[in-house]
């Protein structure tokens, strides 16, 4: 393989810079336009504006000034908060990857959890939710039938666990013990 020329380097770099910068840009169109964004997208603008920060030549191809860049990083950091905080509160099986990254861009934004109108209380209560959550898939699954006793009693374990950790009944998701005794596989069922 053949080496690159100094000259060859730089010029990969100016454009590996301007695809990010133009990245960076079109972003920004779309928070401008108040465009819902994914997580991952907010992630990725926030790294973006590291990346530029402090940077006099980005912020003239940006054409933003250095505070303005730093506001879009913080704005970012508080909209990616509120949309985990509202999946967290949607009941999403995603608890924890969820509750450590919130309390991970919280402290990066240097906000506080109340500034989300919560408390610590709240995301230990929503547990719970999440738990249910994770129930009523795994009910689902046995619902639509599942194939061999292993199957069923993987499933089984996997409900009791996470009733145990939500602390909820079987009554709380709408099913009862007769009702998932019946789910177990017709092969397996003793008279």
């Amino acid at each position: 393989m053949e080496e690159l020329t100094m000259s060859e380097v730089i010029s990969l770099m100016s454009e590996y810079r301007r695809l990010h910068l133009n990245e960076l840009k079109e972003y920004f169109k779309k928070i401008q336009q108040k465009q819902d964004l994914k997580i991952d997208q907010y992630e990725r603008i926030i790294a973006l504006c590291e990346m530029f920060e402090d940077c006099r030549p980005s912020l003239v191809y940006l054409e933003m000034n250095n505070a303005a860049l730093k506001k879009l990083r913080v704005d970012c950091i508080k909209s990616l908060c509120q949309r985990m905080l509202g999946m967290l509160r949607s009941g999403n099986t995603f608890y924890l990857y969820l509750v450590i990254n919130l309390r991970e861009w919280i402290k990066k934004g240097s906000f506080t959890i109340e500034d989300f109108g919560t408390s610590n209380e709240e995301i230990v209560g929503l547990r719970s939710k999440s738990c249910q959550t994770f129930v009523l898939e795994y009910l689902q699954i046995l619902r639509s039938g599942v194939k061999d006793e292993e199957t069923y009693n993987w499933y089984l374990g996997r409900i009791d666990e996470e009733i145990t950790q939500g602390g909820f009944t079987l009554k709380d998701v709408g099913t009862s013990e007769l009702e998932v005794a019946g789910l177990r596989p017709s092969s397996y069922i003793t008279v």
